[in-house]
């Protein structure tokens, strides 16, 4: 329900105006480069998801197990293609680089408790990894990233 109150076109436009605003205060409306989209997904290595039946006018909610532990990858990408390389977060209690060996070449990580994706997890991505990795000619010229923001 909050969904769908949320996605009002009143809301909507409300959010494309206040983001061409800061497009336009930010010169970055014309920077395709200097807009980037980053996304927080989480992997189980041993995805079983139970049965469902219903009605086939019935859309089933989605269900998952929590057999296997969690792996979070953080991913970064502009419009161009461009993107950072991607960042994991795995179960565990201490780091080895030996984890990242058939990972793609200048991949990131760290080990949590968890797994899961928080804020701790997000800043030290963007702190220690995103804004030294990410490309640009000139350091003075902002960057919009949009997030799913869900921490």
């Amino acid at each position: 329900m909050n969904r769908a109150e949320a996605t009002s076109r009143e809301n909507i436009n409300k959010y494309y105006t206040e983001l061409y605003t800061v497009l336009i205060k930010y010169n970055l409306d014309d920077k395709t480069e200097r807009n980037l989209n980053i996304d927080v997904t989480g992997v189980s290595k041993e995805h079983s998801p139970v049965k469902i039946f219903c009605s086939k006018n019935t859309k089933p909610q989605a269900v998952t197990s929590n057999r296997s532990t969690l792996t979070t990858i953080i991913a970064a990408e502009n419009a161009l293609g461009n993107h950072v390389q991607p960042y994991y977060d795995f179960k565990g209690k201490r780091w080895s680089p030996d984890v990242l060996n058939n990972a793609v070449p200048g991949a990131g990580g760290k080990m949590s408790e968890t797994g899961w994706c928080n804020s701790q997890l997000f800043q030290t991505y963007m702190n220690n990894f995103f804004f030294i990795h990410i490309w640009t000619p000139d350091p003075e010229q902002p960057t919009r990233v949009l997030y799913n923001g869900h921490i």
